[in-house]
């Protein structure tokens, strides 16, 4: 519990997260290495931490959940270093989520700087009240998916609209207004579905092979 000890626990989760910083597009193999290296001797730290903390309080030390998040950052990180250097399994991309565990350790800093720790108390209490918003959210976009589905559904396909922006369904009309409420090219999309009739940009009801072709080979039906 000295101020000391907790200020050089500090400092080494500040570097640390430098250490998470310090990478970029075609790093050398060496730069790479002393990275690992670097991170593979802060878990260390953190796990002497762990240790030193457990012989010190027994079994006091689990009772604060700030303790406990600390051990399953240790042993996250201590299983993603054994998988990825140390074993032969594939894992695949589990094996990034695991190492994801180190980046956790920026959140041990709300733990050491009281004002940090204030404003995470502060966003944990109105946790409860963000889920209601959140769910007032989805049931808004929900209803106007059905609005856009039964509106739009039966507009050609033209840019930006295409197999995966569209109001088709219900399903692709659900993504495409989680896209239009984050403000990515709304404009444009109001724009495609606001086209009037005409001969480019109306469905056909019958299409025939020579309109898939013209149209190319992208689909022009009603409902497709």
């Amino acid at each position: 519990m000295h101020s000391l000890f907790e200020k050089f626990i500090t400092v080494c989760i500040i570097l640390n997260i430098l250490i998470l910083c310090n990478k970029w597009d075609y790093q050398s193999s060496a730069i790479e290495k002393i990275n690992e290296l670097l991170n593979e001797v802060f878990a260390l730290i953190f796990f002497f931490e762990f240790t030193f903390k457990l012989i010190a309080f027994g079994k006091r030390f689990f009772k604060d959940s700030w303790n406990q998040f600390d051990v399953i950052i240790v042993f996250g990180t201590f299983v993603g270093l054994l998988l990825s250097n140390y074993t032969s399994i594939d894992v695949g991309a589990s094996t990034l989520v695991i190492r994801a565990f180190r980046i956790c350790r920026m959140l041990k800093l709300f733990r050491r700087l009281k004002s940090l720790k204030i404003i995470f108390q502060t966003f944990l209490v109105t946790l409860p009240a963000l889920a209601n918003v959140g769910s007032l959210l989805l049931l808004l976009l929900y209803i106007y998916s059905i609005m856009g589905m039964y509106l739009f559904a039966e507009v050609k396909l033209n840019y930006p609209l295409d197999e995966n922006l569209n109001f088709n369904n219900i399903g692709y009309s659900f993504l495409t207004m989680i896209r239009v409420s984050t403000g990515e090219n709304w404009h444009e999309i109001m724009h495609a579905v606001s086209r009037s009739a005409n001969s480019l940009y109306q469905c056909i009801e019958r299409p025939t092979y020579a309109d898939y072709l013209a149209n190319g080979k992208r689909p022009i039906g009603c409902g497709d």
